[in-house]
């Protein structure tokens, strides 16, 4: 059998493409954006552009990390339950 069940981790995870593998994408590549700022920015740190731009991509993580947490917790049931009440 050549196929990917649906009920294994690798099927849910190919069903769920854009509730879960994209943000969580999103989410590295924006942190590891504010960590680059953080180390390549020293001298420009006092700059309004380089702060806005770090604080811009910390919502954008944080946004995009909760997006994907909510995701992976409705895949089993008592998250289903957990995130039902919270929303």
């Amino acid at each position: 059998m050549s196929g990917v069940s649906p009920n294994s981790i690798f099927g849910l995870l190919k069903s769920n493409l854009y509730t879960i593998v994209v943000p969580l994408v999103l989410a590295a590549f924006v942190w590891m954006a504010v960590g680059v700022l953080d180390n390549e920015c020293k001298k420009s740190s006092k700059s309004d552009t380089v702060k806005l731009t770090k604080q811009g991509h910390i919502a954008v993580g944080i946004i995009a990390t909760l997006y994907a947490a909510i995701n992976i917790l409705k895949l089993h049931p008592a998250g289903r339950k957990m995130v039902s009440r919270l929303m």
